[in-house]
């Protein structure tokens, strides 16, 4: 089971392997059982969920929720080791929430 956690993390920036802002923090996906981070959920940026067709409505930003595996570093900023393009096969919060 994972639990959602919100932390000072939330409204960081993330920035893909190329150097591009894609989005902010949101919140952070726990496992239960090890009290480990397995994810964060990412609010991406319109132009960034059109790249990798994630869905979006005209008030709701899209959200995905990117493995902690594709994170190299997190400070100021979460760095990730992947290009926008890995985020394509990732599921979208919206997508999570609906099989839940």
């Amino acid at each position: 089971m994972r639990i959602s956690f919100e932390n000072d993390l939330k409204g960081r920036a993330v920035i893909d392997g190329s150097g591009r802002v894609i989005g902010v923090i949101d919140g952070l996906l726990i496992d239960s059982q090890s009290w480990r981070v397995e994810a964060f959920h990412v609010k991406l940026r319109r132009e960034v969920a059109d790249q990798i067709e994630a869905e979006h409505r005209v008030f709701h930003a899209a959200g995905v929720e990117i493995p902690i595996d594709f994170v190299h570093a997190a400070g100021d900023a979460v760095i990730l080791n992947v290009p926008t393009s890995a985020l394509r096969e990732l599921k979208t919060v919206a997508e999570v929430n609906a099989n839940v």
